[in-house]
């Protein structure tokens, strides 16, 4: 088991609004979300390769959809890492954007784990 990450009476409630549908759509974005910011910031190891903008973008996008789905932690780390920006060292914002990456991957692991309401 994993440290809770989300709020699962949020999830919960989207679910029941939008249904398994919803669920699995969320954890789609999630995904390219991760995978914007892997092709993005973490391609060449420790080197960001998309501009300020790409990255603010990806960045900005995961923590709507963080803030939606009750992922506080990972909002933050995206608030982070987007108040960082350019001004960061690269390095510093590889990691930052790592963090983010890693948290994203828990949020998404605990709504996989989630019960399928439709069973």
């Amino acid at each position: 088991m994993f440290p809770t990450r989300l709020d699962t009476t949020i999830l919960d409630s989207l679910v029941e609004m939008g249904g398994e549908e919803l669920r699995f759509q969320l954890l789609a974005d999630l995904q390219d979300c991760e995978a914007g910011l892997k092709a993005l910031c973490l391609s060449e190891p420790g080197n960001v390769t998309g501009t300020a903008q790409e990255v603010a973008h990806v960045l900005h996008t995961l923590r709507g959809l963080a803030m939606t789905i009750g992922a506080a932690t990972l909002a933050r780390a995206c608030m982070q890492a987007e108040e960082l920006g350019g001004a960061a060292g690269r390095e510093m914002l590889v990691q930052n954007l790592l963090n983010v990456v890693q948290e994203s991957v828990q949020v998404r692991a605990q709504i996989e784990q989630c019960p399928d309401r439709d069973r």
